[in-house]
């Protein structure tokens, strides 16, 4: 194997490796394997790859004997960006289905309680947030690696509308943020606008979406 040859095979490794990274990435992150801060990043890492592997395997390519072969292979680096930018573009809902599938639907009535019990300790406390720096309990760190982790909110009420406690914990970013909140559905359509929530125990919700 010549020079060209080998680095036209490596740009087509990378090509494909790009590809792939970045249909599996939110499916990853969702399954606690890599930081969701890591995921985003890992797409602009993937198109920087596609480029870089399309450069490696155009190269030299000499009419006119190379005609088919370059058309085949500039194919296959649109396709491969294709790839990478529709799995970006989706991976919200990537995500979201694969934190579902990540979860047992059992999983849920422990974790609920357990927001309940630890918003009811930090408003007793004196405090209404879940502070970042504190870890929260074992069965809410299924929501999402410590490295995403922002903390929340917790109080008690006890209006006409809900009594007891309300409690959110929240993972994520800016154009990402995901967690579980215990409270009236209420709370949860306005804590979550523009974005997904989900019933997934009494008075509990998952949501995810843009943060405000």
């Amino acid at each position: 194997m010549n020079l060209k040859s080998a680095s036209a095979l490596l740009g087509g490794c990378l090509i494909g490796l790009a590809a792939l990274w970045s249909v599996v990435a939110a499916r990853l992150s969702a399954n606690l394997v890599i930081s969701v801060w890591a995921e985003f990043a890992s797409y602009w890492l993937a198109l920087f790859a596609v480029f870089i592997g399309a450069y490696l395997m155009l190269r030299n390519q000499k009419p006119p004997t190379a005609h088919t072969r370059l058309l085949w292979r500039s194919l296959c680096v649109g396709l491969a960006l294709v790839v990478v930018v529709v799995s970006w573009h989706y991976s919200d809902d990537q995500f979201l289905f694969w934190k579902m599938k990540a979860i047992p639907s059992g999983a849920w009535p422990k974790m609920a309680s357990d927001l309940e019990a630890f918003g009811r300790q930090v408003a007793q406390a004196g405090n209404t947030s879940l502070p970042a720096t504190k870890p929260p309990p074992m069965s809410l760190r299924q929501l999402g690696l410590g490295a995403d982790y922002s903390g929340g909110v917790a109080n008690v009420w006890d209006t006409p509308q809900f009594t007891g406690v309300f409690a959110v914990i929240t993972f994520g970013y800016k154009s990402r943020s995901w967690g579980l909140l215990v409270g009236p559905e209420e709370r949860a359509k306005s804590y979550c606008r523009g974005g997904t929530y989900l019933h997934v125990a009494t008075n509990a919700f998952f949501f995810m979406g843009p943060r405000g």
